[in-house]
């Protein structure tokens, strides 16, 4: 929703939207009609303050508005739909319109509104588990304190290992959101994909596309001794897997390839600052990618690049002895590499989740019969 895009009558008092886009991006990674909420409350936000809605750290009345002439119950009303946490938003259409009608008819009746309890008729209608993270704030403290102490001008490495569906991706993300790096390139390996650098490739790609649509014409001019393989490596790459070369010419051209995909991601440093990679299930990756991310380990950069790498555990698959000699490569290296080990949730986790979703206090039972089905397997939780 974009203010841009509402018609408004100062005659009648009327709205109208002309055409739809999102302004305000929602933190959660599974966005609903709780998102909806927020970027309304982004909107009312502007039309009340004329003022760009931005991230509030601190989401008091106070830090909102600062003092500005807005009826109070106004100021609670959208301060409620931009919670952060999607269960404090509006969890129904209906009490969000009777509050709204409530102020409609008072300043109608009397040109004022006056202050009153908003949200008695906000009734829970569906389940809150859209709600990126929970239970997980050692997690969170423990990557905040890495991402905060990360050296300059270095390579940094930080992975998150645990089993499938656990929330690997949604506690990376969440880091990632936080905004220490604004530049974000991201990839995810294919268990099917057996094309070389194919998940750099893609994180490549989605940073440059976040940054400046010039990119790829600046590095090549940049670049020139690599313009040939920046073309390859971003485009399918087929044309470097397809031609027949002798085994001395593939081995230089694979080098060359190599050095393409080093030089490039420092350039991109030098131009746009400070940025970050995240490759998810890296226990499919490919030795050329993890050979790659070995060189910028030793690669001296302009600024701090930041890579964080999801996996799951090391446990005799087909792509594990690629992975582990990585580990025990960058291990050697004087740069920051840690990570940690992410767990399914307790027993009590699951059963305070249940709680809060479904709005009851003695649900402990439900909680445990949940927890019997799959251990606390995050995943599994939101299917249940």
């Amino acid at each position: 929703m974009n203010l841009d895009n509402v018609l408004i009558c100062d005659r009648f008092l009327g709205a109208k939207f002309i055409s739809f886009s999102y302004a305000k991006e929602s933190p959660e990674l599974l966005p609903d009609k709780n998102s909806n909420y927020l970027a309304l409350g982004g909107l009312f936000y502007e039309l009340a303050t004329q003022k760009k809605p931005i991230r509030f750290e601190d989401d008091s009345i106070e830090a909102i508005f600062q003092g500005q002439e807005i009826p109070l119950t106004i100021q609670h009303i959208i301060q409620k739909l931009l919670s952060k946490f999607p269960k404090n938003r509006y969890q129904s259409l209906d009490g969000l319109i009777s509050d709204l009608k409530s102020c409609m008819v008072q300043f109608q009746k009397t040109a004022s509104i006056q202050y009153f309890f908003h949200g008695q008729k906000d009734l829970k209608t569906s389940s809150l588990l859209t709600e990126y993270l929970y239970r997980r704030s050692s997690e969170e403290d423990f990557l905040s304190q890495a991402v905060s102490n990360l050296p300059d001008r270095k390579a940094s490495f930080i992975y998150v290992e645990g089993g499938a569906g656990v929330g690997k991706t949604a506690l990376v993300e969440n880091e990632l959101r936080n905004g220490l790096f604004e530049n974000v390139g991201r990839g995810k390996c294919d268990q099917f994909q057996n094309r070389p650098y194919a998940v750099l490739v893609e994180a490549m790609k989605s940073l440059i596309a976040g940054t400046d649509s010039d990119s790829f014409q600046k590095i090549s001019k940049a670049l020139p001794q690599h313009e040939k393989y920046l073309t390859i490596m971003l485009s399918d790459g087929s044309d470097f897997e397809n031609r027949s070369l002798d085994e001395e010419d593939a081995v230089k051209e694979k080098l060359r390839l190599h050095n393409a995909f080093v030089d490039g991601i420092g350039y991109l440093s030098d131009e746009v600052g400070s940025l970050a990679l995240f490759l998810d299930d890296v226990q499919w990756s490919d030795k050329p990618t993890l050979d790659v991310l070995a060189s910028l380990s030793i690669y001296k950069f302009s600024n701090r690049i930041l890579i964080f790498r999801a996996h799951r555990p090391v446990e005799g698959g087909p792509f594990d002895h690629i992975l582990s000699k990585f580990k025990s490569d960058v291990s050697e290296i004087d740069v920051l590499n840690c990570g940690l080990l992410l767990k399914n949730l307790t027993l009590n986790s699951v059963k305070d989740l249940v709680s809060d979703v479904i709005g009851l206090q003695d649900s402990d039972s439900l909680g445990s019969l949940i927890f019997s089905k799959n251990g606390g397997n995050s995943l599994f939780v939101r299917a249940c």
